[in-house]
């Protein structure tokens, strides 16, 4: 394993591959993944780009669950380092905040203090195959009636990460994210209290002025690279009459959200003329959608 641990590009590791051990390399990803300093997380990085190059399907290794090692500044400003699968759930036991020791890392309360000499903690350079639709809750209130809805974008959001095909799609682009925002009229603590409107014509007499918030619907952000993938950040707020519709309702109205999005998700993509089957993958994503739609 040290051979591929001096390993400084991805086609370094193509080259060490052509002669490596499987299974030693399992062995070692697998004592890796209780990593305890800065060298072993980076040596952990590199064992699953190298495993990632493989294929998590093939095997030995397809006895483990696909992950990709993830490093990211937390919302405290410091790194953080994890394991991630496919559908970006961390794997359990796998997180770690760092601190700074000298000009390197340790992890925060960490037993181990040595200083390694490691002056950059590495994040994966090589994407797992993912679901190019991610459906995410921006903040975590809601007004009350629409609890079942946000029950139903959860089971949705399984349905897209199990069922979508993002191998056949393309290498060009990684994620679409869609953050869904929710008016929360009646939340127990005032001071978060928010309603969404669309139009100013929309506000009702009686609604508090301090909750007032008129946004669009749906929010088309700009394609951005971060972290050397390109992604697509789309906001959808949704007004408390909205909250109010029965489920079904509710259903159908963001089964067309979605349908827009998708619509402009393949024209900025074809736009760009990216190496990505944007068109297979909305149409893959619009059936799931229906599926759930009708279930």
């Amino acid at each position: 394993m040290n051979d591929l641990f001096k390993c400084n590009s991805l086609d370094d590791i193509k080259r060490w591959l052509e002669k490596a051990d499987d299974n030693a390399l399992l062995a070692e990803f697998k004592k890796l993944k209780n990593y305890q300093n800065a060298a072993e997380w980076n040596q952990l990085v590199l064992a699953c780009e190298a495993i990632t190059m493989r294929g998590w399907d093939t095997p030995p290794f397809n006895t483990h669950e696909p992950v990709e090692a993830d490093c990211y500044k937390g919302m405290s400003g410091s790194w953080e380092t994890v394991l991630r699968n496919a559908s970006s759930d961390k794997l359990a036991g796998s997180w770690q905040d760092w601190s700074k020791n000298g000009d390197s890392f340790k992890i925060y309360k960490g037993a181990d203090t040595q200083n390694y000499g490691v002056t950059k903690l590495n994040s994966q350079r090589i994407p797992l195959p993912t679901n190019p639709f991610k459906i995410r809750r921006y903040i975590a209130n809601c007004q009350q009636s629409a609890l079942p809805f946000v029950a139903q974008i959860e089971q949705l959001n399984a349905m897209l990460d199990a069922n979508m095909q993002p191998k056949q799609y393309g290498d060009d682009f990684y994620c679409t994210y869609i953050y869904c925002s929710f008016s929360n009229h009646d939340d127990v603590h005032e001071t978060v209290r928010t309603e969404y409107f669309h139009h100013e014509s929309d506000i009702y007499p009686d609604c508090q002025s301090d909750y007032i918030r008129v946004v669009p619907h749906i929010e088309f952000g700009k394609l951005s690279v971060a972290r050397d993938r390109l992604r697509w950040r789309v906001e959808i707020k949704f007004t408390r009459a909205w909250g109010e519709m029965p489920l079904t309702q509710q259903k159908q109205a963001f089964t067309a959200d979605l349908q827009a999005i998708f619509t402009e998700f393949e024209a900025r993509i074809t736009k760009k003329k990216l190496n990505y089957k944007a068109k297979l993958a909305t149409v893959d994503a619009m059936q799931i959608v229906q599926n759930w739609l009708n279930a």
